[in-house]
Parts: structure tokens; C-alpha cells; sequence
């Protein structure tokens, strides 16, 4: 009759879960907060729930702050690449707006296109940086590659961060808060199984994670 309340029971496993997915949410937005730090946090957000919620290794609070120290610099960068990529976009799509011009629809149209290209390419790239450690411009180049080579999963992945974007854009001022808590924990929930279906193409992603385990031994060893 008690056996819900066994502690290695389903009922306090996906309580687990739930406590693990509100505290990262949390902890996405204190380390947000600073703006310029946004591209690490979703890296380590990435990796924190790969290897604790997915995985079982470890705690929630400390791995994620482990992630988000290992791969800052790297995080960082990848971030003001994206800033730049999305400045310039927003900046033609805006200049296309403003304009009168007969061809403006067909402009249109080809700048948002490769925008969204522009987009499903630079989710990849995080993500990737949590399992394997490469240049920068090797991980340009990897990623493009697995956003054509896998374009459904990245199409459902792009509808996802859209959806995260519109969820943040169109709520109450009081409400939005509680919407920047949920939306890493919707994002990961909805693209983590389309990250894994493409990564395990390219690379063992137990291996990987215990490698990551590996590194990290040795960091707190120095």
C-alpha cells in the first residue's frame, strides 16, 4: 500500500525530477541576468541535464555550475558570434521592412529563410561543445554540416525555440518571471531526444559523458 513512498519508487524519482528541472530553471535565470552570460548558462543548461536528469551522475546546483565555468570561454565566444549573425539579420530584415520597393516580399522572404538557417545552425553549436572539445571553427563547420544532414530534427528544434521566444514575448509583464523559469525546462524537455538522435550518429554520448566525468575529476584534483 506504501510503496509509492519508497524512496528509489517511481513517485519520488519523478519528484526528483521535477525539483531538478525548477532548480535549473532557476539558476538559468540568476546566471542570465548579467545578459552577456546568456550563451553559457544555455550551455551549461544543456549539460546539466544531460548528465544529472538524463543520466544520473551527480547534483543538479553543482554540475551546473561546473559546466558553466568549463565551457565559458568557449560558451562566450559562440555568443557574440550569434550576436553578431542575429544583429545583422534583424538589422536587413528591419531595412526590408522600411522599404517600398516592389521585390520587398521576395527580399523578405530569402532574408527570413536564412535567418531560420541561421538559427537551427547556432543550436547546434552549444550542445556540441558539452560533449566534445574542438576549435571554434571546427565547430562551425561540424554543425552546419548536421543541420542540413539532419534538417527534421532541426526544423522541430527551431519550432521549439520559436515557440520558447513567442511563450517569453506575448505574456503579462508580472508573469514573465515564471516564463523565463519554464522555457529552458520546455526546451530541454522538447529537443533533447533530437540532440541525442543526431549526436549518437557522430560519437558515443556515454563516452562522452564520461569523459566530461573524467575532466572534471581532474579539475577538482587541481
Amino acid at each position: 500500500m506504501f510503496s509509492f513512498l519508497n524512496i528509489d519508487g517511481p513517485f519520488y524519482k519523478t519528484l526528483a525530477k521535477i525539483s531538478n528541472y525548477m532548480i535549473l530553471g532557476v539558476m538559468w535565470v540568476i546566471s542570465c541576468a548579467p545578459i552577456i552570460t546568456i550563451a553559457p548558462a544555455c550551455a551549461a543548461v544543456y549539460a546539466a541535464h544531460h548528465k544529472v536528469i538524463q543520466n544520473g551522475n551527480g547534483y543538479i546546483w553543482k554540475t551546473y555550475w561546473q559546466q558553466f565555468r568549463s565551457n565559458f570561454k568557449q560558451s562566450f565566444l559562440l555568443g557574440l558570434i550569434m550576436l553578431v549573425i542575429l544583429t545583422i539579420a534583424g538589422g536587413d530584415i528591419y531595412i526590408l521592412y522600411r522599404m517600398g520597393a516592389e521585390q520587398k516580399p521576395a527580399f523578405l522572404t530569402v532574408i527570413l529563410v536564412i535567418s531560420a538557417i541561421c538559427v537551427m545552425w547556432m543550436q547546434y553549436w552549444l550542445p556540441y561543445i558539452v560533449h566534445i572539445e574542438d576549435r571554434i571553427g571546427t565547430v562551425l563547420k561540424n554543425t552546419l554540416i548536421m543541420t542540413f544532414a539532419h534538417l527534421p530534427q532541426s526544423i522541430l528544434i527551431l519550432a521549439v525555440f520559436a515557440l520558447c521566444v513567442a511563450i517569453n514575448l506575448f505574456v503579462p509583464t508580472l508573469a514573465l518571471t515564471i516564463t523565463l523559469i519554464l522555457s529552458p525546462i520546455i526546451y530541454s524537455l522538447c529537443t533533447y531526444k533530437s540532440f541525442v538522435r543526431v549526436f549518437t550518429n557522430y560519437w558515443d554520448m556515454t563516452d562522452g559523458n564520461a569523459e566530461l566525468e573524467e575532466k572534471q575529476l581532474e579539475e577538482e584534483k587541481v
